[in-house]
């Protein structure tokens, strides 16, 4: 989107380690997925957001979409998006998310399994 490049990636909340889900401010005993939203360049160095904005939505199936909200997160000079969804497994969950910078827009669809433990 416009010098930006965007990825995706899911994990359990319980499988997050304890320094992670406390630098993100995430109860592990809760049970849900994190969505992750790294921002970079091309060559995956940090980059200045400036303008971008993020749209988010998610679906736990067979539910509606309902609005995601993403917290930036600043990491060793690097810019993230996270956002958290509380469900119990086992869940499939469907995330969009709508980017927009400097009269760009890209859009991102994916798919996560939350399976029993």
């Amino acid at each position: 989107v416009n010098g930006v490049v965007l990825e995706t990636s899911t994990l359990p909340i319980a499988d997050l380690g304890q320094a992670v889900a406390g630098r993100y401010g995430i109860d592990t005993r809760e049970e849900g997925m994190l969505l992750l939203v790294t921002v970079r360049d091309a060559k995956g160095d940090a980059v200045d957001v400036g303008d971008l904005r993020l749209d988010a939505t998610v679906a736990v199936l067979p539910e509606a979409p309902k609005p995601l909200e993403l917290r930036q997160i600043q990491t060793a000079g690097m810019t993230d998006y996270i956002g958290v969804v509380q469900t119990r497994a086992p869940a499939s969950l469907q995330f969009r998310i709508t980017a927009t910078r400097g009269g760009s827009r890209a859009d991102i669809a994916t798919t996560a399994e939350l399976l029993p433990r």
